[in-house]
């Protein structure tokens, strides 16, 4: 080479220009990307492939009851109503309305229960979260002699009026045993003030169906080997 002290300095300052330009182009494309989301403190709730616990959903259900009485099989429909609110990481609020009818003795008694409370529960890892909850409120039962068949009500019929405190505790777990699926066995006690108290077992499995939507159907069973078949729809938001 003819000048080879020139040219080594132009490439050691072509090196120094090309490195130049590359941190300040780095730093330019951090500056300018988009910042990475920060970690939502909502991040437990409206999570597809979940459950119930810790999801702000109302819900509605149907059920079918089958009681096994002294004088045969007698029937009954169930309407209810949930709404859910997590308060914090680990603890729901819930309150639920329910509205019964049944077929005891050939008449129709008719019972409508509101309850609110709160369900307390531990992700113990991915798939299990154990639960324990406890609801207060009231019911009024009502048997349909005293009501005539336009719903107007009547007197001297025989029928019984019943407006009681009652309390619900049950305990249990959340089993998440696909993405999408979740069974929650459940034992509860619930107590009728002056009227009835009952042990009830059960499984409810919900599928998540989308972000928002997920659906759901329990089997149950009492003390007394009566039977309920509940199925229903929650919107999660």
């Amino acid at each position: 080479m003819k000048h080879p002290f020139l040219t080594k300095s132009l490439l050691i300052a072509a090196t120094l220009a090309l490195g130049f330009n590359a941190r300040v182009f780095a730093q330019s494309a951090t500056a300018t990307a988009a910042p990475a989301a920060a970690p939502s403190s909502q991040s437990y709730d409206n999570t597809p492939g979940v459950g119930l616990l810790g999801s702000r959903y109302v819900g509605v259900d149907y059920g079918y009851l089958r009681f096994d009485q002294a004088g045969g099989p007698q029937s009954g429909h169930e309407f209810g109503a949930t709404y859910n609110q997590p308060i914090m990481p680990g603890l729901d609020f819930t309150a639920d309305v329910t509205d019964t009818s049944t077929g005891y003795f050939s008449t129709h008694p008719r019972e409508t229960q509101a309850l609110a409370g709160l369900t307390a529960y531990q992700a113990v890892n991915s798939w299990l979260k154990p639960f324990i909850s406890g609801q207060a409120g009231v019911s009024f039962t009502r048997d349909a002699q005293l009501f005539s068949d336009s719903g107007t009500l009547t007197r001297g019929t025989g029928g019984y009026d019943h407006d009681n405190f009652d309390y619900v505790l049950a305990a249990g777990a959340e089993f998440q045993v696909l993405p999408a699926l979740v069974l929650t066995p459940t034992v509860s006690y619930q107590e009728v003030h002056r009227f009835y108290h009952d042990w009830d077992y059960g499984v409810k499995a919900t599928y998540r169906l989308t972000r928002h939507w997920s659906v759901s159907v329990t089997p149950e069973i009492d003390q007394h080997k009566n039977l309920a078949y509940l199925g229903g729809v929650n919107f999660h938001f």
